[in-house]
């Protein structure tokens, strides 16, 4: 995500955000780099099952980008958050389960019966996620990586039930297609 307005080479894609959805940057990017939107993609555009590297404009724009609800998004915004300064100061096995949870989350948005049936619901038990503190001084930096480590801690114990519906979701048979 780049707030700073840089400008980048040719080998870099960028999307610029309709004025619709220009306060859902993190949801947007959790959607267009969920495992589903690969799969969708390299299902309708492509000919191999891989996601090629270059998504021309058109079959973007043909991506099934849902409607979605201030808490879907708020929530899906904080995980992102999350993953992205988790990556930064490569907390690694947060970052990575942090991408798992956004799988989840999207898999829930585009397959809600199916998650329902399953019992898998991740959405309910992120209503009270803390929200990082704005700034790039060291102390931040600090407070966000403590608050982002408990989150981790918390949500990855395998008796949470955010922990135990991600692993379950894997049952899923569409999930199991996708994943």
């Amino acid at each position: 995500i780049d707030t700073e307005g840089y400008r980048t080479f040719a080998s870099v894609n960028n999307l610029l955000l309709k004025e619709d959805f220009k306060n859902q940057y993190e949801f947007i990017l959790a959607l267009i780099n969920s495992k589903i939107m690969n799969w969708f993609y390299a299902n309708s555009f492509s000919n191999n099952s891989q996601l090629t590297v270059n998504i021309s404009k058109t079959f973007l724009e043909k991506l099934p980008i849902i409607d979605f609800n201030t808490d879907e998004a708020e929530n899906l915004r904080k995980i992102v958050n999350y993953t992205l300064i988790s990556k930064r100061y490569e907390e690694t096995a947060a970052s990575i389960f942090f991408e798992r949870l956004i799988n989840a989350i999207v898999y829930q948005l585009y397959l809600p019966d199916e998650v329902h049936r399953a019992n898998c619901d991740v959405v309910r038990y992120l209503n009270s996620l803390p929200q990082l503190k704005e700034g790039e001084d060291e102390n931040t930096i600090k407070i966000n990586l403590k608050t982002i480590q408990k989150v981790y801690k918390e949500f990855s114990d395998q008796k949470h039930p955010v922990s135990l519906a991600m692993f379950k979701m894997d049952t899923i048979e569409e999930i199991a297609i996708i994943e």
